[in-house]
């Protein structure tokens, strides 16, 4: 992977992007003095004595004692559990202290950027009580199997719309599969006939959907889904 790819990734785990590039240098050399990391990074000697400090702040750096300090980075995986250890612990301060206003969304929301809408998908899924519809390419479904084959163990009716055969995937051996032509870049999905997520989702961030729990966009969203199904049983190209 590329150094900018992680470095953006590091990112997510809030470190700074100076921080981020002195950690991959640490990971890269085992030990490093200060003035070592300014050397092969290119960072001001002020600037990475600064970032070390941030670095060491958020987990990622341990200082080793001697003659020269030396600064060593904590295991990849120990730094990404230990930092989302402490996400899950404010996550739950804050669900247990702030109160908001719990309302029926049956107005019309857009969701812009891919990743939101991969995000928006994957909490209906998951929020799922009795059944959801899914009409995608393999491409779109692919994106959301963990949570899909989760739900179909769980026992949740679930009924996939696509140009792939996903019943024979493990996992999807108790879902409703129906074989029919997609549009590849296009999103459909209701969940539990109260929900509904439609619009573009081709992994870019200028993709946008129409979230709703509005009955007259379900419905319809619903009919045009159901009319494949029927058509696709028709054909026989069920499952």
């Amino acid at each position: 992977m590329e150094e900018a790819s992680l470095i953006q990734q590091l990112m997510e785990f809030s470190l700074s992007r100076q921080e981020a590039i002195i950690y991959l240098e640490l990971l890269k050399y085992s030990q490093l003095t200060g003035y070592e990391i300014a050397k092969y990074s290119g960072i001001s000697r002020s600037n990475v004595y600064g970032g070390l400090k941030g670095l060491q702040e958020k987990g990622g750096a341990e200082l080793i004692e001697g003659t020269a300090s030396k600064y060593i980075a904590v295991p990849i995986q120990e730094f990404c559990k230990n930092r989302i250890r402490r996400l899950e612990k404010c996550k739950s301060y804050l669900v247990d202290n702030i109160t908001q206003t719990d309302k029926i969304q049956d107005g019309y929301i857009t969701i812009v950027g891919y990743d939101n809408i991969k995000n928006k998908a994957i909490s209906m899924i998951e929020s799922t009580h009795t059944r959801f519809y899914l009409a995608g390419s393999q491409r779109v479904i692919s994106e959301l199997l963990p949570e899909i084959k989760s739900k179909v163990k769980d026992g949740i009716q679930v009924k996939l719309i696509s140009d792939y055969h996903w019943a024979l995937e493990e996992g999807l051996e108790q879902a409703k599969c129906y074989i029919t032509d997609q549009e590849i870049d296009q999103i459909r999905l209701i969940t539990d006939s109260a929900f509904v997520l439609t619009g573009i989702f081709s992994g870019n961030k200028q993709d946008s959907c129409l979230y709703s729990g509005q009955k007259h966009l379900v419905n319809l969203i619903k009919e045009a889904i159901g009319n494949k199904i029927k058509l696709v049983e028709k054909e026989g190209k069920l499952r």
